[in-house]
């Protein structure tokens, strides 16, 4: 206590002196802070542009970073996706090789019908033509025999004309050889007229036998002819209504295998939708590396400014904090 008291009473007996001292060093200290505040102004100008510089630098690698890690998690996720899609393709083919060999038993049954249809398509076209030949040629046929018709009667009038000579012609031979003194020349000239007509009967006979050969032969080609186009419009019947039937029996056959088509058509789809986007996540990491390289540029070009900036700002701050 009494150590104590003794320095409370020094501490005491010192204060004013102290306090004197005080006074004076705060009154030179007003002074020399006048005297370096330019000097200290430029040394806080100085630290505020390096540290302006810090802070871009600081702040453009953290944008370089999070644009590196956001790349990396795209390129991650477009490659996750694209195994996820090739996984599902791997599905669908396995899905299409089913539905194939399912249909495969009805698309022979269509390929066997479609392969029946082509025959009787063009057996019902030759039939058609030769129907139409055979209607063609029938008016001719028809007219033939009609004309050989009129060819026997206009002999046959022709034989019985020459006929109806002969027995004036007879007469007359007889009557020349019945004169009391028969002219030799009279005689020879009716006996001519009676061998010409006679001679002209067998000819018209045989003219008519002839035609009427012709007439037979004509009626029996028109006959053959008309006979052809009833065949060969009951053939076009046969044949239309075969490839009728055959056509049937096609749609049926292609009716059963519509729904397993319409199955594979579906599956197709998707397999050709999923690889067009499985090319696309194929490409993105690519795409997203080009666009990384792109949105990067600028900020590189701003670590490099102020990392070439800061050189020369940290040697400026160091003077004026050295001159301070």
């Amino acid at each position: 206590i009494e150590d104590s008291k003794k320095a409370i009473t020094d501490a005491t007996a010192a204060q004013p002196g102290l306090e004197a001292a005080l006074k004076k060093v705060q009154g030179e200290q007003a002074g020399l802070e006048t005297s370096i505040k330019p000097t200290r102004d430029a040394d806080a100008a100085a630290a505020g542009k390096v540290n302006e510089q810090k802070t871009i630098l600081k702040t453009k690698e953290a944008e370089l970073a999070a644009a590196a890690k956001a790349k990396d998690e795209a390129i991650a996720a477009a490659k996750k996706a694209a195994e996820e899609i090739a996984k599902l393709i791997e599905t669908k083919k396995k899905s299409l090789a089913e539905v194939n060999a399912k249909l495969a038993a009805p698309e022979k049954t269509v390929k066997a019908k479609q392969d029946a249809v082509t025959p009787k398509d063009a057996a019902l076209a030759a039939a058609k033509k030769t129907h139409a030949d055979a209607t063609a040629a029938a008016p001719a046929k028809d007219k033939a025999a009609k004309d050989a018709v009129v060819a026997v009667a206009a002999a046959e009038k022709s034989l019985a004309d020459t006929r109806a000579k002969q027995k004036p012609a007879q007469d007359a031979l007889n009557a020349a050889k019945a004169e009391k003194t028969p002219d030799a020349a009279k005689v020879a000239a009716a006996q001519k007229a009676v061998t010409d007509l006679q001679n002209a009967v067998k000819a018209a006979e045989g003219d008519v036998n002839a035609k009427k050969a012709a007439r037979d032969a004509a009626n029996k080609a028109n006959t053959e002819a008309i006979a052809a186009v009833n065949k060969a419009a009951g053939a076009v019947k046969t044949a239309e209504q075969q490839l009728t039937n055959a056509k049937n029996e096609l749609a049926a056959a292609e009716k059963a295998a519509a729904p397993t088509r319409g199955q594979r058509d579906s599956i197709q789809k998707e397999i050709e939708a999923q690889s067009k986007a499985l090319a696309e996540k194929q490409a993105a990491p690519a795409n997203i590396e080009k666009d990384h390289a792109a949105k990067i540029a600028p900020i590189n070009a701003a670590i490099a400014a102020a990392k070439t900036a800061l050189p020369p700002l940290e040697q400026a701050y160091a003077a004026a904090h050295a001159k301070l």
